[in-house]
């Protein structure tokens, strides 16, 4: 048709192209989550059609039309670092369409003739079974293979992303396809006739959309209420390991309380039996609230353990300001290999500890700390400081501190590594210093549309936990009503091209 005339092929290619990116925007609202195949794809059907009725050198279109469709589809992969992936995705799904519409209009043409009027059972039963079950075989795999070759869907997702690839080129390609080339057939094909195959088409297309929708819409809300109720075991979950945290400090003050006076020794020997390896702990100690009139008390200690060469150390250095109202020097520590090299300092040397130890010993409870970065390990955590509150002569005092540095990363990772496999993801932030303290994102395609949050207030912090849920969940939550629902609209369009 074009042969003759450069101009008009030209157009015609970029019409085609045209006309295929719009059908393939219309056709992603029509995605079965999370979104790289969908149930019903007209592009597929449009391009067969055009092949088989201007020939094989108007496939450019399709090309052109396919890559770009896949480009605006996954373009955020730019902004994730990703960009050779989505160039190279678009490339080869653009050349699976290709291939599939040039397959598929030459074997039609094979089997038919180039003007098929598809009036006969025979016509159309061959046009039915090598457009659609056969022709539709090849975007399908090509486009998986792509897909699962750049990482961008896990292998045990493949059978569902090629099944529905597969099911909606096939729907496209039995609606759309028939209708097109009866339509453009011209005075070959009676009017009556294109209307008679023409409108069923359209009614059966309109029944397959409402359905999915509504299929769809109940799908989403059965599996939104199923990521809140897994958010809920989680929530249960870092509670325990939470309480778990301030256990360690507690049972440490069961220890000084019921017990007159607690050496090294018996301090060492108690958090060893306390503390285990799953414990979000990165080191606990007991610190002593030195003030001016309470010195012979930490000397009478100090020789008690044998610690003759006691000074007290700043967190800058050398110490040189006065206890007043107090200082708090750390005296034990566990694990006991750094004891030696902390002993005697002043946590009030450092402003954020100072702040917490300055509220636990004025409100005489727990308190913690805004988000440190962690001496040894160098990564996020806070600090908590529980009071030793003991009563002498009608009046409660302060006389020492527990102190536990806890790891963000040891508190919320054992609870989130399963979560995480099966695609829930967490964020913590710290409200007061909208810090973002903890996240598990590596999973990729976060859906922002199912997310929740909840906050938690400790021992005078507010935390705030934000659950995601991404692809990996969604797949593994697939309910198989929507695949009973492709099937029937499957059955229905077949039934329909072949009558």
């Amino acid at each position: 048709m074009f042969k003759d005339n450069p101009i008009k092929f030209v157009l015609g290619i970029l019409l085609l192209a045209i006309v295929y990116i719009i059908t393939g925007l219309l056709g992603l609202t029509l995605a079965v989550p999370p979104g790289y195949a969908t149930v019903f794809w007209p592009p597929s059907g449009l391009a067969l059609a055009a092949v088989y009725l201007f020939g094989s050198p108007i496939c450019l279109g399709v090309f052109l039309g396919s890559f770009t469709v896949n480009v605006l589809n996954s373009y955020d992969l730019i902004a994730a670092g990703q960009g050779s992936v989505l160039w190279i995705n678009a490339l080869f799904i653009a050349l699976g369409s290709t291939a599939q519409a040039c397959l598929g209009a030459r074997l039609v043409k094979y089997a038919i003739g180039e003007k098929a009027k598809l009036e006969t059972f025979r016509e159309i039963f061959k046009f039915s079974f090598l457009t659609g079950p056969i022709s539709c075989l090849i975007a399908a795999s090509v486009g998986a293979s792509t897909l699962i070759s750049t990482g961008s869907i896990p292998l045990s997702n493949v059978p569902f992303t090629w099944g529905s690839w597969y099911v909606g080129d096939m729907l496209g390609v039995l609606v759309l396809a028939p209708a097109l080339i009866l339509f453009f057939a011209g005075k070959a094909v009676s009017s009556k006739r294109k209307i008679y195959t023409i409108i069923p088409l359209v009614f059966i297309f309109v029944i397959v959309i409402a359905g999915f929708f509504y299929i769809k819409n109940k799908e989403t809300d059965i599996q939104l209420a199923e990521f809140l109720a897994d958010t809920e075991f989680i929530e249960q979950e870092i509670e325990t390991k939470i309480q778990d945290y301030f256990q360690e400090s507690h049972a440490i003050l069961s220890l000084y309380k019921s017990s007159e006076r607690v050496n090294e020794q018996e301090f060492q020997v108690f958090t060893d039996h306390i503390i285990t390896r799953d414990m979000p702990s990165g080191g606990i100690g007991y610190a002593y609230v030195l003030r001016p009139n309470t010195e012979s008390d930490l000397n009478i200690i100090l020789e008690e353990e044998g610690i003759g060469d006691f000074r007290l150390k700043s967190m800058n250095g050398d110490h040189s300001q006065i206890c007043d109202p107090y200082c708090v020097p750390l005296l034990f520590l566990h694990p006991p290999n750094l004891q030696d090299k902390v002993r005697g300092l002043d946590l009030m040397t450092e402003q954020n500890r100072a702040n917490v130890l300055r509220q636990a010993v004025e409100n005489k409870e727990l308190k913690i700390s805004r988000p440190i970065i962690l001496s040894q390990s160098k990564k996020k955590g806070f600090f908590s400081a529980l009071p030793i509150v003991m009563d002498n002569d009608n009046e409660s005092k302060v006389w020492g501190v527990i102190i536990n540095a806890g790891s963000f990363e040891l508190l919320f990772d054992p609870v989130m590594e399963k979560w995480s496999a099966k695609g829930v993801h967490m964020t913590v932030r710290d409200v007061e210093e909208d810090e973002i303290v903890y996240f598990d994102m590596h999973g990729k395609n976060m859906n922002e549309n199912f997310q929740t949050s909840y906050t938690q207030e400790l021992a005078g912090r507010l935390w705030e936990y934000t659950f995601y849920m991404n692809n990996d969940y969604i797949y593994s939550n697939v309910n198989w009503n929507i695949w009973f629902a492709l099937a029937l609209s499957l059955l229905f369009s077949f039934l329909m091209s072949v009558f």
